[in-house]
C-alpha cells in the first residue's frame, strides 16, 4: 500500500475523503449476512494461526448516508489484522437508502451485526471474552450506541473523531443529516450517546487537532460529561492531524489509534 500523509500533499494539506478512496483495494473479506436486506452483511477477515482470536467490531462512517459504504475502512482492518486482531466490520442500512434507514432501522441493524458475532465466533476463531468496538465519524456515534446495550460483551469502546451529542451537532455536523437519521425529536434521547450516560464500558475517545468535520469540542465535552456520570474515559487527542488520517494506517496518527485499540482489547469484556 502507498503511503499516505499530510506532507505528501503539502504542507497544511490534510487528507480528505478523495485521498482515501484513492488507495488500492484492501484484502476482501469474508461477507456474511446477517439479515435478508441488501445492507445487512458484515465483513470478516481473521488473521492466520491457531485462534482464538480478539475481535474489533468496526462501524464505518459517512454521515449515516447512502452514498458511502463500508469499502473504504478495509485497509484500516487489514492493518488490525496484521496485529493479530480478527475484525468484523459492519454494513447497515442508511438514510436515503430506500430501504428503511434512520430511526430505528440503522440501530437496529447495527445491534443485529453485532449479535451476529456470536453466532460465527467459535467457528472463526474469535475470543469472545476479547472484543472492543471501533467506530469512525458516524460510526464513532453507532459504536458509543451498540456499546451502551452490550456493555457485558465489550471490553471496550473507541470513537475515531465520533459525534457522541446528536443533538447539539445537529445543525452543524454532516449538513442537516442528523435529524433526518433520529427522526422525532423524542428520538435524541434514545440515539445520541451522551444523552445515554453512563455507557458503562471503558471508553477511547479518539480526536484529531485540525478534524474540521467533528471538531475535537465534542470529544472534549462528551468525555467531561462521561467522566461525570462514572464512566471510565480517555481522551486521546492527535496533533497535527485531520478527520481522516485516523482511518489510514500509514499516517502518524494511526499510531495512536492503534495503541487505543490495543487497550481496549486489553480489559475482558464481563
Amino acid at each position: 500500500m502507498a503511503a499516505l500523509c499530510p506532507a505528501l500533499f503539502g504542507a497544511t494539506k490534510l487528507l480528505d475523503f478523495a485521498d482515501v478512496q484513492k488507495l488500492p483495494p484492501a484484502p476482501a473479506g469474508r461477507r456474511i449476512a446477517y439479515g435478508s436486506l441488501p445492507d445487512q452483511f458484515g465483513d470478516l477477515r481473521v488473521p492466520k494461526g491457531p485462534g482464538p482470536h480478539p475481535v474489533v467490531v468496526l462501524i464505518h462512517g459517512g454521515c449515516w448516508l447512502e452514498s458511502i459504504n463500508l469499502d473504504h475502512l478495509g485497509h484500516f482492518a487489514a492493518a488490525l489484522i496484521a496485529d493479530g486482531y480478527a475484525t468484523w466490520s459492519i454494513e447497515y442500512r442508511r438514510v436515503g437508502d430506500g430501504r428503511g434507514g434512520g430511526w430505528p432501522e440503522t440501530f437496529d441493524d447495527v445491534l443485529a451485526g453485532f449479535d451476529h458475532l456470536s453466532k460465527i465466533a467459535d467457528e472463526a476463531g474469535i475470543d469472545r471474552k476479547r472484543v472492543a468496538i471501533a467506530g469512525h465519524s458516524a460510526g464513532g456515534q453507532l459504536a458509543l450506541w451498540v456499546a451502551s446495550k452490550r456493555r457485558d460483551s465489550v471490553s471496550g469502546v473507541v470513537s475515531l473523531s465520533g459525534v457522541p451529542d446528536l443533538r447539539g451537532a445537529a445543525s452543524s455536523v454532516c449538513g442537516g443529516v442528523i435529524p433526518r437519521l433520529v427522526g422525532r425529536e423524542e428520538n435524541y434521547a434514545k440515539a445520541s450517546p451522551i444523552e445515554m450516560l453512563p455507557i458503562g464500558v471503558p471508553q477511547w475517545i479518539v480526536t484529531a487537532t485540525y478534524d474540521d468535520i467533528v471538531p475535537s469540542k465534542w470529544a472534549e465535552q462528551y468525555t467531561a460529561a462521561a467522566r461525570n456520570k462514572g464512566d471510565r474515559v480517555q481522551l486521546v487527542t492527535v496533533p497535527d492531524a485531520g478527520h481522516f488520517e485516523l482511518i489510514v494506517p500509514t499516517t502518524p496518527a494511526y499510531g495512536q489509534v492503534r495503541e487505543a485499540i490495543r487497550a481496549a482489547l486489553a480489559v475482558p469484556s464481563k
